[in-house]
């Protein structure tokens, strides 16, 4: 149908012998005349009419595409349930509109239900986009009831034990049961992973990835698209990885999801980081630091200039030590500013900014910006490159405390990643005063704690760790350590929670020699040590000799 032919005015023949109308009964009568003649038109071309004046428009089934997609094409997703979309079209015949719809099918993998629609009708349903701006919260949150925390709780977190009943149930409904066993196991990630058959959901428990369950493809896709939709990702770009986040609401808290997806020759993976306030919260105390690097620390973040390094691979827990500083120096009569890849926690007190790659806005250009904010402490996410690692060195040397993370193996290897990066060794030995190396190791759990007897292979292994450490090489070795043995509590693995193990070097007179001659990062540990530095080998060790964690964990995390 010609969407000019629609809403033709009254004749005036019509009117010629009745007194004048006024606009609004006009209007009305207009109206009437054009869903009426929509209404033929509709069974005409064999599709159901409605009319969205007296059919509300839901805001979040429109947002199924774009405002701009919707004026373009013509079509209004006005309602939607667990197996379809209903849409309504100005013109069906349109070829763009033919090809919104078949693309809404694929991606939404719904029945998608035509209806026809006015002019009027089209206008007025487009409002349901502003409305939508006003329900942001409809959309990117989860919300995880009391029942499902009470289901997740009575099963351990083992979705498993839902059985088929997972794949029955609501979609929505689904999801929120999945978050609930991660959060009551302590997941800090959720994984979705298609296989050549089945899906498979994985959470990520003190830093190990431990299979729950299996789920169908058809589930699987199911769930994809719920999340895309919660994460305002696009749902019919699926040969692409995007990134996005929501929100996990319950009763006593809400906390941020980070949402990455992934397209697999089998399906789109998707990776659920769940991000807790808590970790924004510790201060130094709660790091798990020797008496020692306590103090090193926290002398170096008394100092006004400076760089400040944490070092370590990804989930090593570099962000976590770096905002527990932050923490420390955050105090009324200092300004902080920070440039992250993303935001992870807010921190009250502390300006935040974000890097957006699409828009060119990365750490080197934020950096610029920021050392004209006339901040006293800064903290830069990650330094990758040369031009970053430049202007956070300089910034170190002209009256800043500059935090950053390293990605690293060890506390020593930060300086040839430096030089090897560009960063020209004067500057380098001028700026660097305190480099962290790190990794988190599991606890033992203390429901499930027993002695065991050392036997001598490992004793071997921890006294060739403390022959390094010249404090170290006669301590005393323990006949008897601590193990977990595994419960219901630990789900089985020994393990409970996570602490950090840690080596600080203070860049004294010695190692900035190195740094100008260029040492290897052999070179720089040894002298290191001689200064007096634990590695996080060894510092794991005398966790062990605590009862916090195991000779076996420490050597798998930090060997």
């Amino acid at each position: 149908m010609d969407p000019s032919s629609k809403g033709k005015r009254i004749p005036p023949d019509i009117l010629s012998n009745r007194p004048p109308l006024d606009p609004v009964t006009l209007e009305k009568i207009n109206r009437g005349f054009e869903e009426d003649e929509t209404k033929r038109e509709a069974k005409r071309l064999g599709l159901p009419f409605i009319n969205l004046v007296s059919f509300p428009v839901d805001p979040l089934a429109a947002t199924r595409i774009t405002e701009h997609e919707s004026r373009t094409t013509g079509v209004l997703p006005f309602f939607e349930n667990e197996v379809s979309i209903r849409v309504g079209l100005v013109d069906p015949e349109n070829p763009k509109a033919r090809e919104r719809i078949a693309e809404l099918e694929r991606a939404s993998h719904k029945t998608v239900e035509r209806f026809l629609i006015s002019q009027s009708s089209f206008r007025r349903g487009l409002d349901a986009y502003r409305i939508a701006l006003t329900l942001p919260h409809e959309r990117d949150t989860v919300f995880v009831t009391e029942e499902d925390l009470k289901e997740a709780l009575t099963e351990g977190g083992d979705l498993q034990a839902l059985g088929d009943s997972l794949e029955t149930m609501k979609l929505t409904k689904t999801l929120a049961h999945i978050i609930a066993g991660a959060l009551i196991a302590r997941a800090s990630d959720i994984h979705l992973e298609t296989k050549a058959e089945e899906s498979i959901i994985r959470f990520r428990i003190d830093g190990v990835l431990r299979e729950i369950r299996t789920l169908s493809l058809h589930l699987h896709t199911q769930l994809v698209n719920r999340i895309k939709i919660l994460s305002n990702l696009k749902l019919n770009i699926t040969r692409e990885a995007q990134d996005g986040h929501f929100t996990i609401a319950t009763k006593e808290r809400q906390l941020e999801v980070r949402v990455s997806t992934l397209p697999t020759p089998s399906g789109e993976n998707v990776a659920l980081r769940l991000l807790q306030e808590e970790a924004a919260r510790l201060t130094l105390s709660d790091l798990g630091l020797r008496e020692h690097d306590f103090k090193l620390l926290s002398a170096a973040l008394e100092k006004p200039i400076g760089m400040i390094l944490s070092t370590g691979p990804t989930g090593a827990g570099k962000t976590t030590t770096l905002y527990a500083a932050l923490n420390r120096v955050n105090q009324p009569g200092v300004k902080i500013i920070t440039v992250e890849d993303p935001i992870e926690y807010r921190l009250p007190g502390v300006n935040q900014t974000q890097v957006d790659q699409e828009k060119h806005y990365t750490f080197a250009t934020a950096l610029r910006s920021i050392v004209r904010q006339d901040p006293d402490v800064l903290l830069v996410g990650e330094i990758r490159d040369l031009e970053t690692a430049d202007i956070a060195t300089n910034a170190a040397l002209t009256g800043h405390l500059v935090l950053s993370t390293l990605h690293t193996n060890t506390a020593a290897g930060s300086i040839p990643r430096f030089v090897a990066l560009g960063v020209k060794t004067y500057l380098l030995e001028g700026a660097l005063k305190t480099i962290i190396g790190q990794r988190l190791v599991r606890r033992i759990c203390p429901a499930c704690k027993e002695e065991y007897i050392v036997p001598d292979e490992e004793q071997k292994k921890i006294q060739a760790v403390l022959a390094r450490i010249p404090d170290l090489v006669h301590h005393a070795i323990p006949k008897k350590l601590t193990r977990g043995k595994g419960c219901h509590v630990c789900g089985n693995t020994g393990y409970q929670g996570r602490i950090g193990i840690f080596e600080i070097i203070d860049v004294q007179e010695t190692i900035r020699k190195l740094i100008a001659k260029q040492a290897s990062e052999v070179e720089i540990e040894s002298e290191a040590i001689r200064g007096g530095m634990y590695t996080m080998v060894a510092d794991g060790i005398l966790k062990t000799f605590e009862g916090v964690t195991t000779v076996e964990e420490v050597l798998r995390v930090a060997q």
